[in-house]
């Protein structure tokens, strides 16, 4: 127990550390406007998922270990991870659309053409979220599923403690 306890610290401060290594370029280029704040805002937007999955996953942690068993907040806390599971995956495709729509805009002098940069951030979104991101979002769906599972069970539970 006390293995996992320091495990799952050590990876929330390489998370944290990952968010601060990230801050200082990111408010750079947040400031310097155009595509590259948008690859910024949705980097350090994935990185404050992965810390609230993180978070989430230590509460229900600590839950499961005060109850022996899962609570309706623990369900709650099981749907949190699973959207998001699935926002980061988002998030992550519409960084890489970002950086794409970063990647022409030199090509362009006075900014990219609207007939250009929609097509282009339309394609890579949806190109990057269906090839890049399946497991995440497949990690979501089932967590979902799960929450649902746990949701039925505590409900069994509290029928036959009554009936009990």
């Amino acid at each position: 127990m006390k293995t996992q306890k320091i495990l799952l610290w050590l990876i929330m401060a390489f998370v944290v550390i990952d968010f601060a290594s990230y801050f200082i370029p990111a408010l750079k280029g947040m400031n310097a406007g155009g595509n590259g704040a948008g690859v910024w805002l949705f980097k350090m937007g994935k990185i404050a998922c992965s810390f609230t999955v993180g978070w989430c996953i230590f509460r229900l942690r600590q839950l499961y270990l005060q109850h022996q068993f899962f609570t309706e907040k623990a369900t709650l806390y099981l749907r949190w991870v699973a959207y998001l599971v699935i926002g980061i995956a988002v998030l992550g495709s519409f960084e890489y659309a970002f950086r794409q729509l970063q990647s022409i805009e030199g090509l362009y002098t006075g900014g990219i053409p609207s007939s250009v940069a929609w097509p282009v951030a339309v394609r890579a979104f949806f190109a990057h979220f269906l090839v890049h991101e399946p497991i995440p979002i497949f990690l979501g769906l089932c967590m979902l599923l799960v929450t649902d599972f746990v949701q039925k069970a505590i409900v069994v539970k509290s029928e036959n403690e009554s009936f009990i």
